[in-house]
C-alpha cells in the first residue's frame, strides 16, 4: 500500500472493493496526510523530536523545509507514502 489509503480510494474510486483507509502503522484512525503529520501514536516520537511541542502543520508555512523533513526521518519514504 505505497500511497496514502484515504486518497487512494478517493482517487482509484474503486466502489466495488475499495481499501481500508484505515492508518496503515497505527491501524486506529483514517490515514490521511493531518493524520499522519498530526495524530498518528506510532510517529509520536518522530514528531516530537522534529517539531518538539509546536503544530506540524504551522511549520509547512513558517519552515517548509524542517516539515519536509519528518516524513524521511519517519520512514515514510521508505512506504512510499509521501
Amino acid at each position: 500500500m505505497p500511497e496514502l489509503a484515504q486518497y487512494r480510494n478517493r482517487i482509484t474510486r474503486n466502489q466495488d472493493q475499495p481499501e481500508p483507509a484505515t492508518c496503515q502503522r497505527c491501524g486506529q484512525a483514517e490515514e490521511t496526510l493531518v493524520h499522519l503529520m498530526t495524530e498518528c501514536l506510532v510517529l509520536e516520537d518522530a514528531r516530537s523530536h522534529r517539531f518538539d511541542e509546536d503544530d506540524p502543520i504551522t511549520f509547512l508555512f513558517n519552515e517548509p523545509e524542517v516539515a519536509l523533513s519528518y516524513p524521511r526521518d519517519a520512514g515514510l519514504t521508505k512506504l512510499g507514502c509521501v
